[in-house]
């Protein structure tokens, strides 16, 4: 690649002065892995600094720039913070579309000279990958907001992306797979077909069906000049389209099957075990998405499995672990993995280990808020899990006053923790405004705590009714298999305690859940069908019918002679409820576990 002037020249690649910007004196791909290696050594700020110093010359640097705004609003959450990111991606989108038509230009005006063409082709498709990567990255941004008409633009941003990535990554792939054989390839300087920036976009809140495309095998013009391009530069390439192909494959898995209908994927099956051999590749790379592609892998296997499976192999995680080793011998005291080694101790049920992880974490994370304010949630979190209510009050206090996410969930914490230490008054007292700091309806989590809140303006609070309340959420969020049998054993003395029938079917669903962690399914899932029972009749708290079903359902299709009742049982859980809480969390679950099922079945 090119650098500063001569770079715009030749490849038509837009020149735009910022005052105090600079033309960089090396190439742009180095210069971007030292921005995303500051970040990942906690220098945040000298990471952005780089970023947009030379972003003005370098459309790959003005990415890493919007990439690490990406990365500070998602771990924050906070709405000022997510607009700016989208906004910035917005603007790289635009920008290399500009580019891309001016390579267009370009070749109609006049043929290439031979240095043109040593550029071209690998601005082309780098050009090509960012826009892929900054659609890929607004659709996350989008989902967040977890309404319909935000699954819908969500979706078909996802869809633009795919269309992207599909095309490219055979392309530069089947390139690659050349090169490995000849050293160089010679690549021809193709015509860029982008879709459309308004392509399919949704129509009065409905999704435009379109399958996803099969890359294009038109062949290419025999006056297409040609290039050669060095195996060195192809797989830096790959490296690059493999983060955004592989990340894609693993977040369309983890989409509900309601969204993955609205954005009519007609025909398309996410390939997990695709996205990751992507990832394995570019984290390889000498790309700047390589660091990226292992926090992507760890992301994957640490937060999201856990949270949308029943479990993770010790095979997995011991993979999982040496990952995490060998990184952090080349980024010894980044609070990014210390906060994943953390996450790694949870899934070991050792949370002693995991407050070790999360505190280094914090204090490592040099000013950044957002990270800081990840690693406090995590610290008040294992304490809720151990039970050590004192711990967590005060951390959720710091992070209510400290935080712009979410008052609402924080004050509703606030309220439970003061009530699970017997300070019942107080906890009343605070549990009343937790229904008016609600800031969307929309957001299922204060929607949740709102609803929940608003049962005690009738029944009296107990500090019983505050612990079993915290377990709830401990169950929601699928935490009980990374407690000690010592901490369920616990838990299981708190719901013994609890006498207040309206709460019942709750007490009931993890009662079961704790019997099933402690090895006792056959009572586990009489309680499950308790549960069931119990909410029966009641207008509310359908979350806790559909998830003690999922439960019942997930015994029984391990049983060889009741494999097709627990079948029907989950698929009454995912059908038989409509608009309630964590819906779609629970939806994902038994999507994947019927999955896995039918795979070890075709087996």
């Amino acid at each position: 690649m090119l650098n500063g002037d001569e770079q715009s020249v030749v490849t038509g690649l837009d020149e735009v002065h910022i005052e105090g910007d600079e033309p960089a004196t090396e190439d742009d791909n180095d210069l971007a892995y030292k921005g995303i290696t500051l970040l990942l050594t906690n220098k945040w700020d000298e990471s952005k600094e780089l970023f947009g110093k030379y972003k003005s010359h370098s459309v790959l640097m003005h990415y890493g720039e919007s990439f690490v705004n990406y990365v500070q609003a998602i771990m924050s959450m906070e709405e000022d913070k997510m607009s700016a990111a989208k906004g910035g991606l917005e603007e790289v989108e635009k920008r290399c579309r500009a580019n891309l038509n001016n390579f267009k230009r370009m070749k109609k005006k006049s043929k290439s000279s031979q240095q043109q063409d040593a550029a071209s082709q690998e601005d082309r498709w780098m050009s090509q990958i960012i826009v892929a990567d900054s659609l890929l990255l607004q659709s996350v941004l989008t989902f967040s907001n977890q309404d319909m008409p935000s699954y819908i633009k969500g979706g078909w941003l996802l869809r633009k992306s795919w269309k992207i990535y599909d095309k490219v990554y055979k392309e530069i792939s089947q390139n690659f797979e050349e090169s490995k054989r000849n050293g160089k390839v010679k690549v021809k300087v193709e015509s860029v077909d982008m879709p459309d920036p308004d392509d399919s976009e949704p129509v009065n809140g409905h999704a435009v069906a379109a399958s996803p495309p099969e890359p294009s095998t038109k062949p290419a013009s025999d006056e297409s000049p040609i290039e050669l391009m060095s195996k060195d530069t192809l797989s830096r390439l790959l490296g690059a389209v493999s983060f955004g192909y592989g990340m894609f494959q693993l977040a369309l898995s983890l989409i509900p099957d309601k969204v993955l209908k609205l954005i009519e994927f007609l025909g398309f099956h996410a390939d997990r075990d695709a996205g990751l051999k992507a990832l394995e590749f570019s984290m390889e790379s000498r790309d700047m998405r390589g660091p990226l592609a292992v926090l992507t892998i760890l992301w994957y296997h640490v937060l999201m499995r856990p949270f949308f499976t029943e479990s993770i192999s010790p095979e997995q995680l011991a993979e999982t672990t040496e990952l995490i080793e060998k990184y952090q011998q080349q980024y010894p005291q980044s609070a990014l993995f210390l906060f994943f080694k953390g996450r790694v101790c949870r899934l070991n049920r050792n949370l002693d280990a995991a407050l070790q992880e999360y505190e280094k974490a914090k204090d490592y994370c040099n000013g950044m808020v957002e990270l800081r304010n990840g690693a406090m949630f995590e610290i008040a979190w294992c304490n809720l899990m151990k039970l050590n209510y004192d711990v967590s009050l005060e951390i959720f206090t710091t992070l209510l006053e400290e935080s712009k996410w979410s008052k609402c969930f924080y004050t509703y914490m606030q309220a439970l923790c003061n009530g699970a230490k017997g300070q019942l008054e107080i906890a009343a007292t605070i549990m009343k405004t937790v229904p008016g700091l609600v800031k969307k309806k929309t957001n299922q989590i204060e929607a949740f705590a709102s609803r929940r809140a608003q049962q005690f303006k009738k029944i009296k609070l107990t500090d019983n009714l505050c612990e079993l309340l915290i377990l709830e959420l401990i169950y929601m969020w699928n935490n009980l298999p990374q407690c000690s049998k010592q901490e369920v054993e616990k838990m299981l003395a708190i719901c013994g305690a609890v006498e207040e029938k309206k709460f019942f079917h709750i007490r009931s669903l993890i009662e079961g859940a704790l019997n099933k962690q402690l090895g006792e399914i056959e009572l586990a899932d009489q309680y499950f069908k308790e549960a069931v029972a119990r909410q029966e009749g009641l207008k509310f708290d359908y979350h806790i019918a559909a998830h003690a079903l999922f439960e019942r359902g997930a015994y029984l299709i391990t049983l060889e002679d009741r494999k097709q009742e627990g079948k029907k049982m989950l698929l009454k859980a995912k059908d038989g409820f409509k608009e309630y809480d964590f819906e779609n969390r629970l939806n994902v679950r038994i999507r994947n576990l019927l999955k896995m099922v039918e795979s070890v079945s075709v087996k």
